[in-house]
């Protein structure tokens, strides 16, 4: 059994022996964060099957060496648009990293943190926090980085998307499920699977997301939804802001 108190650190608190048997294992042991894992099944197959992800999910992960202050500065502007300072408060205060404070002095390693800059999300703030107090807040450390494979392949996809949602508004008149500007926004959020946000603009409404933005006009409705049959097709005419 490992015994800690027989063997020496070095100067960053690892075990330096530990760390030696590690490399020549080809594992991850004396590190403090093990590349092969993330502790999420989901990003694990960005580093156990990354041609799946490409391929099914049109996403791509590389691990990236980042400092603890580096990985704050990114979750603050593309995930959170908010102040590091701020971040870093936050997540003094709402979670006790002690348990992560014992595996590191296990000379252990934690789960490898990630940002989804993709789908604008992170996991790993706590575990930076806690190895840019113990290591340094300039001490490189991987981590997984998910973007886009192909962008444009995606807004393209959203696009059609949002076309498909506002040609079945035809069938809704028809259907006499649309009637009016209320009705007609309503029936829209749910064409797009509420994937979108809309926002009425008066006589015209805003389909927007993280990466595309759309306008189209909202038909002047009165009692008689056979004009608006007639006259739907120019309601279609999409006015593409991208």
């Amino acid at each position: 059994m490992w015994d800690e108190s027989k063997h020496p650190r070095d100067e960053l608190g690892q075990f330096t022996e530990k760390a030696q048997a590690g490399k020549l294992l080809g594992t991850n042991i004396g590190t403090h964060v093990n590349t092969k894992k993330t502790g999420m099944s989901y990003y694990d197959n960005f580093i156990t099957d990354p041609e799946y992800m490409r391929k099914s999910k049109n996403l791509k992960g590389d691990i990236q060496m980042m400092s603890p202050q580096e990985y704050y500065e990114m979750c603050a502007k593309d995930i959170f648009d908010t102040d590091v300072e701020s971040l870093k408060e936050q997540r003094k205060t709402d979670q006790d990293s002690s348990h992560l404070i014992d595996v590191l002095k296990r000379g252990d390693a934690l789960d490898m943190p990630m940002i989804n800059l993709a789908n604008k999300g992170q996991e790993g703030l706590h575990r930076m926090m806690v190895l840019g107090d113990m290591y340094g807040w300039d001490e490189k450390q991987p981590v997984l980085i998910v973007d886009w494979d192909d962008k444009q392949y995606e807004i393209d996809r959203r696009n059609n998307e949002i076309n498909y949602g506002v040609e079945m508004l035809e069938d809704d008149i028809k259907e006499t499920r649309v009637y009016d500007k209320e009705s007609f926004i309503s029936r829209l959020k749910r064409n797009l699977n509420y994937n979108f946000n809309v926002k009425d603009l008066g006589d015209k409404v805003m389909i927007s997301d993280d990466m595309v933005q759309k306008i189209i006009p909202i038909p002047k409705f009165d009692d008689e939804l056979d004009d608006l049959d007639e006259d739907f097709d120019k309601y279609l005419d999409i006015e593409d802001l991208l």
